[in-house]
């Protein structure tokens, strides 16, 4: 793929995720230290880990938006070749097929029974991809080359064992560092989600003019969320924005980099400059309650050909999500007894080991 072929993917792809969410709203423990390798790769974050009582090496995207960990499974119909040996669950003594009578399995969203009443998912992306396979109990390893806190051994995890094509997800815990802010509950299945509260945007030391309901959550009379709000996602590439916020900002960027934008197709908004656009550019600020997160400039612009710099986020009238690449360098911790996110720029990923 080339890289306009990269970039066009990374948006389809933050959309639909946002689009996933919305449908998620409209359908009705405290994070242990933990260390592995990963590394970007295709406008994703790849991670690695080890599953079985016979330890096999995997890899799997870091994805904070998906609710099953899953990965692929021998026998895998349709599954992509691999690099590595596809896990073998006949193979590992640790491996436990959960039953539907089992409590997990009534938490996995749409699940179902087999003829032999073991407990079986299906998820369905608004890409077109797919998993389908068992849900069942194992354990994972984690091993941290870079020795900051250890290796980690994670008995009795429930995921799903795939048998059809589909790329693997996971959910993970991060180390917990920098300010936070409060999570949201939304009401429904979209409470496995990271939902935050927006409360304004800056482009260097201008608070923009974004009314205070902008980002705000629609309910229902129960009291459930029905659209709107923000929420935090590692799975999406490019944050999404409000069409109205989206807006406001690119206007203002304008003004400051004295530049007409220019179409730029998947990427809205894009600018013809030299490099010190990257270096010399306006900084924006997301504003959480609680929070503030200053965003450096080489996570707020994508390069591409003839000198043309795009702004790395995309409009929508729905749900607001910021994407992984803005999250670059940023150590994110999710601390789900406090409820609350952590921000903290100042303790990276190249700053961990």
């Amino acid at each position: 793929m080339t890289r306009s072929d990269r970039i066009r993917a990374a948006v389809h792809r933050s959309l639909a995720r946002q689009q996933y969410f919305q449908t998620a709203l409209s359908n009705t423990a405290s994070p242990n230290d933990i260390a592995t390798s990963a590394w970007p790769e295709d406008l994703e974050y790849m991670m690695e880990y080890y599953i079985g009582k016979t330890p096999l090496r995997s890899y799997g995207i870091i994805d904070t938006g998906s609710g099953l960990l899953w990965q692929q499974c021998f026998p895998c119909d349709g599954c992509p070749k691999l690099s590595i040996p596809l896990y073998d669950p006949l193979k590992s003594a640790n491996y436990s097929p959960l039953t539907c009578d089992e409590h997990y399995c009534n938490e996995v969203q749409n699940h179902k029974c087999n003829d032999r009443n073991l407990c079986q998912y299906e998820i369905h992306y608004l890409d077109g991809s797919y998993s389908m396979g068992d849900i069942a109990k194992e354990t994972l390893h984690f091993h941290d080359n870079n020795m900051t806190v250890g290796n980690f051994t994670w008995e009795g995890v429930v995921f799903g064992c795939a048998h059809a094509n589909g790329y693997i997800n996971f959910e993970y815990a991060a180390s917990l560092s920098g300010n936070s802010t409060p999570l949201v509950t939304v009401g429904g299945p979209a409470d496995k989600y990271y939902f935050v509260n927006l409360e304004g945007i800056s482009v260097d030391d201008l608070r923009l003019p974004i009314q205070n309901d902008t980002f705000g959550y629609r309910r229902d009379p129960q009291g459930k969320v029905t659209g709107g709000g923000f929420l935090i996602d590692s799975g999406a590439t490019y944050t999404v924005l409000h069409e109205t916020a989206f807006e406001i900002l690119t206007d203002e960027l304008s003004k400051r980099l004295q530049k007409d934008s220019i179409y730029g197709g998947d990427l809205e908004v894009c600018y013809q400059g030299g490099a010190s656009l990257l270096v010399n550019g306006p900084h924006i600020t997301f504003h959480f309650a609680g929070v503030d997160l200053k965003l450096p400039t080489w996570s707020t612009w994508v390069t591409r050909k003839n000198e043309i710099y795009c702004l790395a986020m995309v409009s929508s009238n729905a749900i607001s999500v910021l994407g992984n690449y803005q999250q670059q360098n940023v150590q994110v911790g999710y601390d789900l007894q406090n409820n609350v996110i952590h921000f903290d720029p100042t303790r990276s990923c190249t700053t961990l080991g």
